[in-house]
C-alpha cells in the first residue's frame, strides 16, 4: 500500500431517523468492508459513549475485530482508545490479541477524551485526564517492550503481570497523538509521536500548528517528524452547488452535535486542569454566534467536484507541508448509497492525484523515508 493513500475514519454518529442501532452498526461496517476494495489504506474507528447522535462505539476493539475478519489487507485503526477510561492491562491485552488476529494490521490510537458527559458516566474527575493518560501510556509502552505490565502510580496499582498472547511488535516509531490543542501537539512532538488533528479551521490557520509540531519534533529528536494526519469531512459531487448543499446539510448537523456533546458553548473548560485552552475555542464559537461558527466549520472541511477537491488539497499541501489524509464520508443522516458513491468517487478520481502530487513534492524528503521505515509494521498510537 502506497504511503500516500488516504485512510477512512468512522465517526459513528447515528442521525438516521427510523433506523435501529443494529442496522446502523451494520451499515457503517458495510462501508468499512467496501473501503478495502476501493483502495483506502486503513479504516479507523472512534471510541465514544452515551450519545448515539454524536458518536457511539463503546468498544472499537470489538467492532474492528469483525472488520479484520472480513478483510485481508486494509489496516485496522483504533482511533482512539481513550486511556483514562480503560484499564491499561486490558488495553495492552487487546492490542496484542487484535494485532495477532489481524496478522499485523492493527493501528492503535490512544486518546484523552474531551467530553464532561463521558467522564461523568465513568465517574472519573476530568481534571485527572492528562495525568491518567500519561500514567497509562507509560505502562502500556513499557509493556510492549518487555511483555510484562506493571505500575504503582496514583491511578493504577498493577503487579508485574505477563502479557499473553504477545505480538512483540514495539510501539516506537509508529505512534500518533490526536492533538487538537497546541499543548497536545507539542507533547506529541516531545514524546516522538506522530500527531493527528481534525479540520476545524481553514488550512492557513491550522498550518502554523503543523509547522510548530515538526519544529519541536526535530529539535527534540534530531530527525524530521513523520507527516501529521489530518482528518477531513468530505462531500464530493459532480455539481459544485449540489456538493455545497449536501455538505452544509451533513457537516452542519454534525457540527451542532459536536457543540452539544463537548459543551463547546459552555464556560467549564477554564476550570478543568489540562483543558484550559479549550475555553478560548468555546469563546470564539460564542463570539461568532453558532450559525456563523457552523458555516465556518462547513467551509473549512472539503467539498466540491473531484477537480475542485484536488485543487483544494494541492493548496493545503502548499501551506501546510506534507500530511496524511483521513477521510470522513458518513456524516449526519447522509444516506448510505450516497456515502458509498462519494467514497468511490474520491478513491477513483482524487486519491490518484493526491498520490501523484505528494510523490512529486515529498517522496525524497527525510520524513518520507522515516515513515517508510516504519510502514511495514502496525500499531501507530494516538492520544488526545
Amino acid at each position: 500500500m502506497n504511503d500516500y493513500v488516504p485512510s477512512l475514519l468512522l465517526v459513528m454518529g447515528h442521525m438516521h431517523e427510523g433506523m435501529s442501532d443494529h442496522d446502523f452498526m451494520h451499515a457503517e461496517m458495510d462501508m468499512a468492508i467496501k473501503a478495502e476494495g476501493m483502495g483506502y489504506s486503513a479504516v479507523w474507528c472512534v471510541e465514544h459513549h452515551f450519545d448515539r447522535v454524536y458518536s457511539m462505539c463503546p468498544d472499537n476493539f470489538v467492532y474492528l475485530t469483525y472488520l479484520a475478519a472480513k478483510t485481508e489487507r486494509i489496516k485496522i485503526g483504533i482511533g482512539a482508545c481513550i486511556l483514562p477510561w480503560n484499564d491499561p492491562l486490558r488495553v495492552i491485552e487487546k492490542v496484542n490479541l487484535l494485532d495477532i488476529m489481524s496478522k499485523g494490521r492493527l493501528l492503535l490510537g490512544l486518546g484523552r477524551g474531551l467530553s464532561r458527559m463521558e467522564y461523568g458516566g465513568f465517574g472519573i474527575d476530568m481534571s485527572e485526564a492528562r495525568d491518567r493518560w500519561s500514567e497509562s501510556y507509560a505502562m502500556i509502552s513499557a509493556a510492549q517492550k518487555t511483555g510484562f505490565i506493571e505500575g504503582n502510580g496514583a491511578f493504577w496499582k498493577q503487579p508485574r503481570t505477563e502479557i499473553a498472547p504477545f505480538s512483540g511488535i514495539p510501539l516506537e516509531g509508529r505512534t500518533t497523538e490526536i492533538a487538537m490543542s497546541s499543548e497536545s501537539q507539542i507533547l506529541a512532538a516531545k514524546l516522538g509521536l506522530k500527531m493527528a488533528t481534525f479540520v476545524v479551521s481553514p488550512m492557513d490557520v491550522m498550518a502554523p500548528q503543523l509547522h510548530k509540531y515538526r519544529e519541536v519534533f526535530e529539535e527534540t529528536h534530531g530527525t524530521p517528524a513523520p507527516p501529521p494526519m489530518v482528518c477531513d469531512m468530505i462531500t464530493i459531487h459532480e455539481d459544485e452547488e449540489e456538493a455545497l448543499r449536501l455538505h452544509r446539510e451533513a457537516v452542519g448537523a454534525y457540527f451542532f452535535s459536536l457543540i452539544k456533546h463537548y459543551e463547546l458553548a459552555g464556560n467549564h473548560f477554564k476550570d478543568i486542569k489540562g483543558y484550559e485552552s479549550y475555553d478560548a475555542m468555546a469563546g470564539m464559537f460564542k463570539a461568532a454566534g453558532m450559525d456563523r461558527a457552523a458555516e465556518a466549520y462547513v467551509q473549512s472541511n472539503l467539498y466540491g467536484t473531484p477537480k475542485t477537491i484536488v485543487e483544494k488539497i494541492r493548496a493545503n499541501l502548499e501551506v501546510a507541508g506534507d500530511y496524511d489524509m483521513s477521510t470522513i464520508f458518513s456524516i449526519g443522516a447522509r444516506p448510505y448509497p450516497q456515502v458509498e458513491s462519494m467514497m468511490r468517487m474520491f478513491a477513483e478520481r482524487v486519491t490518484p492525484e493526491i498520490v501523484k502530487m505528494r510523490t512529486k513534492r515529498f517522496a525524497s524528503t527525510p520524513q518520507r523515508s522515516m515513515r517508510g521505515a516504519n510502514a511495514g509494521s502496525s500499531m501507530p498510537v494516538t492520544a488526545a
